[in-house]
């Protein structure tokens, strides 16, 4: 709604000018223009590429929750640029439309490829307040979280001085070594509490195994 007030506002003085209304993408480079027009056209596109990507994370694959979501903050654009073109007191523009669609699509990779700390982070939001209690994600959420947790561990837990074996109450059944090493430290929960124990957050419901100097270990590696 904000993307669409910005974009029409006043609403006033319709008219057909005698021109199909795409006929914007044909011109040339303005010749007036300033880089904070550029920024306020990328950066108004970037929360909704990015919150569509999210959503569309819960039902797909990563990169096509990604593409639809740019392909989406795209349509809305071009469409937003064509109305444009029937008031008088706004211009259509072409690099308007391209930098909407950059924005767009920079919030979609944002969210496809930071999945894991978007959740984190806002981990930390909720707990931070009086009162908090776990939450139980959804299966979906889950099974991205557990994808990201695995292809990741690595690169987390690269100064782990203990190997790291996750057992998932909500993820793929059995034992999954995140991080290869021995003696090593074996975390049993919920996804969402391992990805919080690698990234060395405090945890709930969450079980940690192993001697006591390997799990001490574990919690005071430098991330």
């Amino acid at each position: 709604a904000l993307i669409v007030y910005a974009s029409l506002f006043p609403f006033t003085g319709w008219r057909d000018q005698g021109i199909v209304p795409w006929a914007y993408l044909h011109a040339p480079w303005p010749r007036y223009w300033t880089g904070f027009d550029l920024a306020i056209n990328l950066v108004g596109y970037l929360p909704m590429g990015f919150l569509l990507a999210l959503a569309l994370l819960r039902t797909g694959p990563r990169w096509t929750a990604a593409l639809l979501a740019g392909l989406a903050t795209a349509a809305l654009s071009f469409a937003m640029e064509c109305l444009q073109s029937y008031l008088p007191l706004r211009v259509a523009s072409n690099v308007d439309l391209g930098f909407n669609a950059l924005g767009g699509a920079l919030g979609a990779l944002d969210a496809a490829t930071n999945t894991i700390e978007f959740f984190v982070h806002h981990e930390d939001v909720r707990r931070a307040r009086a009162g908090w209690t776990p939450r139980t994600l959804d299966a979906a959420a889950s099974a991205q979280l557990w994808t990201w947790l695995v292809r990741g561990a690595g690169l987390l837990a690269r100064r782990s001085p203990v190997g790291i074996v996750a057992v998932p109450s909500d993820g793929p059944r059995g034992t999954h070594r995140l991080r290869a090493g021995e003696p090593s430290v074996t975390l049993t929960g919920p996804v969402g509490e391992c990805v919080l124990a690698v990234y060395g957050r405090p945890t709930a419901g969450l079980t940690l195994e192993g001697a006591d100097a390997d799990v001490a270990a574990f919690r005071a590696f430098s991330r």
